[in-house]
């Protein structure tokens, strides 16, 4: 098995490839020109994916995924790791993700709080419209707001 490495790109530079692993992952994923991707590959291709998005005068991160065949490898958790250190290394002071809230742990263990309703409340209303329609896209499958900062 290759050892998965690390790359960290603008969406132009692999944005037929993101869209392709996207798409066989079931995700309607399209990252924008002004995207980073932040990723793990192998002798295989894509192993693992994230988008840094500037987005409504901050940032965010946007669609998180592993390759089926490999989920459950701790892969999700490096490369979460590595998109911290990434923005950390940018100073990025902080980045904002709306997660299934049954991965509320998982994003946590990198460093990301989940907001309270109060602090939604003061959000830009660019974003609380973005998560308002991000929740009640699959109402069977709840949707957290939570806040990653340096």
């Amino acid at each position: 098995m290759v050892t998965p490495e690390f790359f960290c790109l603008p969406a132009t530079a692999y944005r037929a490839e993101a869209e392709e692993f996207y798409r066989v992952q079931g995700r309607e994923s399209r990252p924008d020109e002004v995207d980073s991707l932040l990723g793990l590959r192998d002798g295989q291709g894509l192993l693992a994916l994230v988008r840094l998005c500037p987005e409504f005068g901050g940032w965010s991160l946007r669609s998180m995924q592993v390759r089926g065949d490999r989920q459950r490898q701790g892969l999700g958790q490096r490369l979460l790791e590595r998109f911290v250190a990434e923005v950390s290394e940018r100073q990025v002071p902080e980045v904002l993700c709306m997660p299934y809230a049954h991965l509320e742990d998982f994003y946590s263990r990198a460093g990301f709080a989940k907001l309270t309703a109060a602090e939604i409340e003061t959000l830009p209303l660019a974003w609380w419209n973005r998560f308002d329609k991000h929740r009640n896209r699959i109402p069977s499958r709840p949707v957290i707001l939570m806040r990653w900062r340096s």
